[in-house]
């Protein structure tokens, strides 16, 4: 049972790299494509100096390549994003069934020793008078063994608490406005994103309704199926669940990145509530913890040993149409981040670059990054930049 758990976290952890590694080539996709983007935007409007006919050919063909180099590039960077999660699923599956497994074998051991001492006690109370009494204590501590309830005292006493399975969704180049990119492209590859999530939501959403249909049927048939292939199918729902909040909660980002570049309101969604951003090798990380109520309580759960048994069986689709007062508590920002730190301007700097802020005396800017070169990311205004550290003080 371990080995085969640490087959799969090894698998898990090999997802994890190639997706950090798939995520690398994005980026950098990206910025040499916003690059030549740029070149070809300074030929065409006469910029720097003037290039032959060739030149110009040339520079439209890397131009093209350097597109179909960022969507292959972006892609792949989604679809090892997707492995990377159903990895985990299964990696979550099998540290449950091991769970399983070895507190059946632990009641087996309470069970045998149970049985032994019961006899033990047993062939006691058959000897002379001088034994009686004391074989009467051990049948009044016999008597008051309860194996169930001592499985649950265990897990109370040593249980790890509610488990919080950690989504680390997607996040791409153009997600980040502080990443250089022209309105209009990074709002076009948003969408096409946005286009390709919604294609993946349909055929979740339809996976999920069959085996629905087939968990409906072993409920009202419960001779229909054995219990391992009941167990399958509830494990199937429980991941096309998890999947398809994954993808939610990814197409919510975007939506949010593209309301902001519009100049609308962000919209609000309950997942948001459970989004953390983190700062990750230079990149920004969003993890998002799965709420209960996208859970679906496991079987024996109550002596899984997570001390947890409050999972509520929602579906992530009701969810959308609810009413607006879910969402009263919600805040603005859909980073996640739930404590802002704050930094007071100390004197005027003017940008130099388009990536920096401006800034006056007196002028509060939420701080969003560190970084050890003296220069800060933050937020002043709606507009996300860099700006001396030297310049502020933190509140």
């Amino acid at each position: 049972l371990e080995n085969s758990v640490d087959k799969v976290f090894k698998t898990l952890n090999d997802r994890r790299n190639e997706e950090l590694k798939a995520k690398k080539i994005s980026y950098a996709c990206a910025r040499e494509n916003e690059r030549m983007q740029e070149q070809a935007l300074d030929c065409k409007l006469n910029k720097g100096k003037l290039l032959t006919e060739k030149d110009i050919h040339k520079l439209e063909a890397k131009k093209r390549k350097a597109e179909e180099l960022l969507t292959r590039a972006d892609i792949d960077y989604y679809n090892s994003c997707i492995k990377a999660e159903r990895c985990r699923q299964d990696w979550e599956t099998s540290v449950y069934r091991a769970n399983t497994a070895f507190q059946h074998l632990e009641e087996e051991r309470l069970n045998s020793m149970h049985d032994f001492v019961q006899k033990y006690t047993n062939h006691y109370s058959q000897m002379g008078p001088a034994l009686i009494q004391c074989s009467e204590r051990l049948k009044t501590t016999v008597s008051s063994v309860d194996v169930p309830a001592d499985i649950q005292k265990l897990i109370e006493i040593r249980g790890t608490g509610p488990n919080v399975p950690e989504q680390i969704l997607p996040d791409f180049y153009a997600e980040n406005l502080g990443n250089e990119m022209k309105k209009e492209r990074r709002k076009e590859i948003l969408q096409r994103f946005l286009s390709l999530l919604k294609h993946d939501l349909e055929l979740e959403r339809k996976g999920k309704q069959g085996v629905e249909n087939l968990a409906k049927v072993f409920q009202e048939t419960p001779t229909f199926g054995d219990a391992d292939a009941q167990q399958d199918v509830f494990e199937k729902l429980q991941h096309m669940r998890a999947m398809l909040t994954y993808l939610e909660a990814t197409r919510y980002k975007m939506q949010c990145t593209i309301a902001e570049l519009d100049g609308r309101n962000k919209p609000t969604h309950p997942l948001f509530a459970h989004m953390e951003v983190k700062n990750k090798q230079g990149m920004f990380q969003t993890v998002l913890k799965i709420p209960h109520w996208v859970r679906m309580e496991r079987r024996n759960s109550g002596s899984s040993g997570s001390g947890s048994n409050d999972s509520h069986d929602i579906d992530i689709s009701q969810v959308q149409d609810a009413p607006t007062d879910l969402y009263a508590n919600v805040p603005s920002h859909c980073n996640g981040v739930s404590s802002l730190i704050q930094c007071r301007a100390l004197y005027d700097y003017e940008a130099k670059l388009s990536d920096e802020l401006t800034l006056h005396p007196g002028d509060i800017i939420i701080l969003v990054q560190k970084t050890e070169d003296g220069w800060w990311q933050g937020e002043l205004n709606g507009n996300m930049g860099v700006f001396p550290s030297t310049y502020v003080e933190e509140l």
